[in-house]
This record gives structure tokens, C-alpha cells and sequence, in this order.
């Protein structure tokens, strides 16, 4: 269920619903309107997988012919390396350049190692400068035990929702819309 908070408040005219029917009614036509946002939302990611799935087809013979030349030129490359290499490891010309380079170094465990067993490893040898530990706030277990804590706040605030019914599965789902609630005493409208 997706939950969009609008944060910005405007200060405008608005038609207040004088009684819950009046109130059902704009549900109603929040409802109506979620429809045209789910349609218009549907269409655009429809139109985009289209889109891509097009390019995808046109892209794969470029894809497969770039890549032929690439195994070309590396297996003419390979084969004089020694020649192509005596000086510099890439050789420039004006189309642009090929050759060899490192990559930039990295940690590999051999077959069968795992992180866990390096780390017991490290330990067990007084090597604990090649181990990290990260510490960070448990929210959760915070909330959880509400435990007194100096600069930690249990918080709650109440905000106004409204959720429309959607009649049918076609329509999409109403997205629910969520507001702060402003200081008391102020009435403003959303700006949507």
C-alpha cells in the first residue's frame, strides 16, 4: 500500500464538505481522480517497457557485431603482446587506443573461504586492525523497550488520512493521501 505525505501546505479557498455525505462525496472524487493517476501511471510504465524491450531487440545486433570486432582485436593484441608492449602496455592510434592495464587491486578468498572463518582467522591472531565492526542505533529495539535514554524521544503524531475506494482491480489502488496535522487553531488546505 503506498503512502504519499504531502508536506506543502497553501493557504487558499477551499469548498468544506458541510456533512459526511457531502465528506463522502469528496472521497469520491479523490477516488476518481487516484483512477486517472493510476491510468496515467500505467500507460507511462507500459510505454516505457515497450520502449525498452524495442531497444533491446534493435540494440542486440549491434551489440553482437561490436563484440565480434572486440574478440578480433584481442586475439590479434594477444597474439603480439610481447611486440605491442615492448614500451608502453596500450598502444594509441587516431581511431583510439587498446592494450593492457590492472585493474585496481582487490581482496579474493580462496574456494571454500568465507568471510566468517577470515574474521575468526584474524581474531584468534591478534589481527583485529583487518576486521571492521560496525556499530549503529537499533530504532526498532529502541522503540521496542523504551528504554530512558538521554537525547532519544518516543515520538508519535497524528495526522489527517484519506483512502478512496477503488471499485474495480482495473482502476489500480487508491494511493492513501497523509497530512501532518498543522499547529492547532489553523485551517489550511492541501496544495496539490
Amino acid at each position: 500500500m503506498a503512502s504519499t505525505t504531502i508536506n506543502r501546505l497553501k493557504k487558499s479557498f477551499t469548498a468544506i464538505p458541510q456533512s459526511v455525505i457531502h465528506a463522502a462525496h469528496y472521497l469520491l472524487s479523490i477516488g476518481q481522480e487516484q483512477k486517472k493517476i493510476n491510468l496515467a501511471k500505467k500507460k507511462a510504465k507500459e510505454a516505457i517497457d515497450k520502449i525498452k524491450s524495442d531497444l533491446e531487440v534493435e540494440l542486440a545486433p549491434l551489440v553482437t557485431e561490436r563484440d565480434t570486432f572486440f574478440t578480433a582485436l584481442y586475439t590479434f593484441a594477444q597474439g603480439k603482446k610481447v611486440e605491442l608492449t615492448a614500451k608502453l602496455r596500450s598502444v594509441k592510434t587516431e581511431q583510439g587506443t587498446f592494450g593492457w592495464r590492472f585493474t585496481p587491486p582487490y581482496v579474493e578468498l580462496d574456494e571454500g573461504g568465507d568471510d566468517a572463518s577470515i574474521v575468526a582467522y584474524l581474531r584468534a591472531h591478534n589481527m583485529t586492525k583487518y576486521v571492521r565492526v560496525k556499530y549503529e542505533l537499533d530504532r526498532e529495539a529502541l522503540l521496542s523497550d523504551r528504554p530512558d535514554v538521554p537525547g532519544v524521544s518516543y515520538l508519535s503524531r497524528e495526522e489527517f488520512f484519506a483512502k478512496p475506494k477503488l471499485i474495480s482491480k482495473v482502476d489500480g489502488s487508491a494511493e492513501e493521501l497523509s497530512i501532518a496535522l498543522p499547529d492547532e487553531g489553523k485551517t489550511e488546505a492541501i496544495d496539490v
